[in-house]
């Protein structure tokens, strides 16, 4: 029989001993999707079995554009707003109640109001600008030589284009999403999240009747709806606000195995690279992946605007990152010579293509 989890601490206690959590994530990353699932699927539910290892952490996404894509997530994993906010919530400890008086399950702490006027709010943030009075002026003629070639090698994955409008005549930017095959780059955030199944415990018994093991991406999808419908009920909201209150979006979650490639806009403002940050700056995403740094430090608020990253030399109070850990390979997205097989996607470039893509992408 499964044991019961009493609370949020213990489960945190047992996770280190149970080693559920060996990549360390260093500053500005999180393995939100493992993490939130061993509270929820975990915990919430009472079952020590769903707890998973956690080795996959991502970086926090820039937020600005999060609200005009169809799917969000570094695996493009959540189509609807108030799930994604739900799922989120739940994620850093709000309540709820996933077993004992089945008029209790699905009751949660989550503030759906409150999601929603931040999600209104982050409608209004825009990509920022890179500012020369700070950080240099931008050699607009490299630039220039450098948009050129963004536009032949980068913009097919990188330009999202306009969606059909939906069922609600809305429209949303397409995401792109990129195999992992394909891109080549970490995939143990995509592929953890892919495999993981959920025992569903008191959730298998009617009223609710989920199949007893499910994948987290159902588990995740069920508990966001049934949130969502309860919280509904609760505060009276019409169906018209409702859908509203929904980002215009149906909940569906997925678990593809592909990691979706982010548009360019303010991009120079999010070093380090690639969804797990295993590489510092724009210069070494360009280089071929024998070349990239194989460990450097991470935290230093001191810019680069040269090769658009941050600082990587050891200092006091810095994070080691190690690319040769489960989790943060820095293989993958290279421009070298040879087959577009195994994360090469484009020629080998020139020094002086490198740089000029670099120039062009700080005027994003």
């Amino acid at each position: 029989m499964a044991r019961e989890l009493k609370n949020p601490v213990y489960t945190l206690v047992q996770g280190t001993l149970r080693h559920l959590y060996p990549t360390e994530e260093g500053p500005g990353r999180l393995d939100a999707l493992g993490r939130g699932g061993n509270l929820v699927l975990g915990t919430r539910i009472g079952n020590t079995r769903n707890l998973a290892v956690a080795n996959g952490p991502v970086s926090y996404p820039h937020l600005w554009g999060t609200t005009s894509f169809d799917w969000v997530q570094w695996n493009g994993s959540i189509q609807q707003p108030m799930a994604r906010n739900i799922g989120e919530a739940l994620g850093v400890n709000a309540l709820i109640t996933l077993q004992g008086n089945p008029a209790d399950i699905f009751e949660s702490t989550v503030n759906i109001q409150n999601l929603f006027l931040l999600e209104k709010k982050l409608e209004k943030l825009e990509a920022p600008r890179w500012p020369e009075n700070v950080l240099g002026p931008i050699d607009q003629e490299k630039a220039s030589r450098g948009e050129a070639l963004y536009t032949q090698h980068c913009a097919a994955c990188h330009e999202s284009k306009p969606r059909e409008p939906n069922e609600f005549g809305k429209v949303f930017l397409r995401i792109i999403m990129v195999r992992l095959d394909v891109i080549g780059t970490d995939p143990t955030a995509a592929v953890n999240f892919n495999r993981r199944l959920v025992r569903t415990g008191q959730l298998s018994q009617p009223p609710i009747g989920l199949p007893p093991v499910i994948t987290a991406a159902n588990a995740l999808e069920e508990v966001t709806r049934q949130v969502t419908k309860r919280k509904y009920a609760e505060l009276n909201i019409p169906p018209e606000m409702q859908d509203e209150m929904n980002g215009w979006r149906e909940n569906k979650i997925r678990a593809p195995l592909a990691y979706r490639a982010r548009n360019m806009d303010g991009i120079w403002a999010t070093a380090p690279y690639l969804h797990n940050n295993s590489v510092p700056s724009l210069y070494q995403l360009l280089l071929p992946a024998a070349e990239r740094a194989r460990e450097f430090s991470v935290g230093s608020l001191e810019y680069d605007p040269r090769v658009v990253g941050f600082q990587t030399a050891n200092f006091e109070g810095g994070f080691r990152f190690r690319t040769n850990i489960t989790g943060n390979s820095n293989a993958g997205h290279e421009f070298r010579d040879g087959p577009r097989v195994k994360g090469v996607i484009g020629p080998l470039l020139s020094e002086p293509e490198r740089w000029a893509i670099v120039e062009c992408l700080k005027t994003r």
